[in-house]
C-alpha cells in the first residue's frame, strides 16, 4: 500500500535504492499530466519516456525525478487504454533492467487495472506466493476478484498465527487481519459493492463474511464508475479517482457542469467523519493536524464536499453535524468541516456557520467542563480573590484556548464565504465580535452577496 495512506508499503519487499531514492522526490507540477491537459498521447509520451530509461540507470533516476515515483500510475491513469501496448513493454523488461524490481510491476498492476488478461492472470497466478504483509495490496486492483479473495482470505486465515507480526513498519507487533479488513473496506470507498456487510474479524464478524460470500459468488458486486461517464475529460478524472487520486472528485463537482452530480452520485454514498483532500488548500486549518489522512479516507471526505458544493442537503447537513456534534480533538474534525464549508461556500454554508458559532454543543461544553476541573483543582479554599481570578485566568487559557481558536476559524470562514462581511479575517473570536456578526446576519440573510467559491484544479 501507499505510505502515505497508512497501510503496509512496498519496501517490504526487495527493492532497488534508486526507488526508495525516487520516493523522497518532490515532483514538479508541470511535469505532471493531468486530465486536465485533455490530451492522453501526452501521458503516452510520459511511459514511452519511462520505458527508454529502463536501459539506462542515469535516465532511470532523471526519470524518476522529473516525474516521482508513482510516474506509471499517475500517466496510466490519464492515458487509459492507450497505455496498454508501452505498459506492456515496461512490465516485460528483464532482470538486469533498472525497472524490474519497480516499474515492471507497477505496469502489470496498471495493466489489470486497465483489464488486460494477461496481467489479470499473472496477479492471480502470484496470490499465494506472497508474502503475507503485501495480500493486502489487491485493493489497489479493487476489482470483484480481489474483494472476493480477499474476504475468502480473511476469512481462512482469520485465526492463522502468521498474521500476526512481531515487527511491524513502526517496531512493534501488527495484526495483519486489521489491513486485510481495511482493504475491503477501501474497495467499497471508492465504488458500491452489492450489500457488503461491515463486519469486523470476530467469529461473529467472520459468519457474517461467510454468508455474504457463499451467497455472492458468481455476482457482479462492483464496478468503477468511470467506465460509466462518457465525457472524456469526466471519464478521466473518474478513473484518477479509481486509481488512488482523490482530489479529482473536486475537479468533477467544479469543472463538470451539470454532468458532475449523476456521476459523484455513482460513488457510494460517503458518511460524516472523513478528511478532505487538496492538502494545500486551508492550509491555516491543515497545520494543526497530526499526521495525513488516507487517500481512500479522502475519497469520501472529497465526496462530502464536492456534492456538498453541488447542494446536496444530506451532505450539508453532515458536515454541520461534524463542526457542531464531533469531539474538538477527534482526529481532524471539526477542523476538516470548516474546510469542507469554505470549499463548497454559498448561502446554506454561511446559516450552518452562524449557527455554530459561540453554540453551546459538545465543541463548547466540553471545555467548559476541562475549566471548572481546572478551577477546582487548582484554587485552594481559603485563595484571595485576586489569587482566584489570576487562577481563573491561567485556566481559561490552557482549557479554552482551542474554542476561542474554533471561533475564530468560524469567523474566518463566515469572511471567507460572505461578500462585505462586517468583520475581517482574523478578527479575536471575543463575544462582542461573535455577536455582531449574528446581529448583521439577521439583518442581511435575506439579500446577502456571497463569494463564488474557488474554481481551481486539485487533480
Amino acid at each position: 500500500m501507499r505510505d502515505i495512506d497508512g497501510k503496509f508499503p512496498a519496501s517490504f519487499i526487495a527493492v532497488s535504492v534508486s526507488i526508495i531514492a525516487a520516493l523522497l522526490v518532490v515532483v514538479p507540477s508541470a511535469f505532471a499530466q493531468k486530465c486536465s491537459d485533455r490530451n492522453p498521447q501526452l501521458a503516452v509520451d510520459v511511459l514511452q519516456e519511462v520505458l527508454r530509461s529502463c536501459s539506462s540507470q542515469d535516465a532511470f533516476e532523471t526519470v524518476s525525478s522529473k516525474y516521482g515515483h508513482d510516474v506509471i500510475a499517475k500517466a496510466a491513469s490519464v492515458a487509459g487504454e492507450r497505455a496498454v501496448p508501452v505498459l506492456r513493454e515496461i512490465a516485460k523488461t528483464p532482470r538486469n533492467s533498472d525497472c524490474f524490481w519497480g516499474r515492471a510491476p507497477e505496469a502489470r498492476q496498471a495493466l489489470a487495472k486497465l483489464g488486460d488478461e494477461a496481467a489479470i492472470r499473472s496477479l492471480r497466478d502470484s496470490w499465494n506466493r506472497m508474502d503475507p504483509m503485501m495480500r493486502a495490496n489487491l485493493a489497489e486492483i479493487g476489482d470483484d476478484w480481489a474483494l472476493t479473495t480477499l474476504v475468502a482470505y480473511l476469512i481462512e486465515h482469520v485465526d492463522d498465527p502468521a498474521m500476526h507480526i512481531e515487527h511491524g513498519p513502526a517496531d512493534g507487533p501488527m495484526d495483519l487481519r486489521g489491513s486485510i479488513l481495511e482493504s475491503i473496506r477501501d474497495i467499497a470507498r471508492h465504488h458500491r459493492v452489492l450489500d457488503l456487510p461491515f463486519a469486523d474479524y470476530s467469529p461473529e464478524g467472520i459468519l457474517e463474511w461467510k454468508t455474504w460470500l457463499e451467497s455472492h459468488k458468481w455476482r457482479t458486486l462492483s464496478e468503477p464508475v468511470y467506465k460509466h461517464v462518457s465525457d472524456p475529460y469526466l471519464r478521466c478524472l473518474a478513473r484518477r479517482v479509481e486509481w488512488g487520486y482523490p482530489d479529482a472528485i473536486l475537479d468533477i463537482a467544479t469543472f463538470g457542469g451539470q454532468a458532475a452530480r449523476p456521476i459523484l452520485n455513482e460513488f457510494p454514498r460517503p458518511l460524516a467523519g472523513e478528511p478532505m483532500g487538496a492538502r494545500s488548500l486551508f492550509p491555516e486549518i491543515v497545520s494543526q493536524e497530526e499526521g495525513l489522512p488516507r487517500r481512500d479516507r479522502e475519497i469520501q471526505g472529497n465526496l462530502q464536499a464536492a456534492l456538498g458544493r453541488l447542494g446536496d442537503r444530506q451532505m450539508l447537513e453532515q458536515v454541520a453535524a461534524e463542526i457542531n456534534e464531533f469531539p474538538i480533538r477527534f482526529e481532524y474534525f471539526p477542523y476538516e468541516g470548516l474546510r469542507k464549508l469554505k470549499f463548497i461556500g454559498g448561502k446554506p454554508v454561511a446559516e450552518i456557520l452562524i449557527a455554530s458559532l459561540g453554540a453551546h454543543n459538545r465543541m463548547t461544553e466540553l471545555p467548559e467542563q476541562w475549566l471548572a476541573t481546572c478551577l477546582h483543582n487548582s484554587t485552594p479554599v481559603d485563595a484571595s480573590q485576586t489569587l482566584r481570578e489570576s487562577i481563573k485566568k491561567s485556566c481559561e487559557e490552557s482549557e479554552l484556548w482551542e474554542v476561542r481558536r474554533y471561533n475564530g476559524w468560524v469567523m474566518d470562514a463566515l469572511a471567507h464565504v460572505v461578500k462585505d462581511s462586517p468583520l475581517p479575517t482574523g478578527t479575536p473570536a471575543t463575544p462582542e465580535n461573535m455577536q455582531t456578526w449574528k446581529v448583521w446576519w439577521a439583518k442581511h440573510k435575506d439579500s446577502p452577496e456571497f463569494i463564488k467559491p474557488l474554481r481551481q484544479s486539485f487533480e
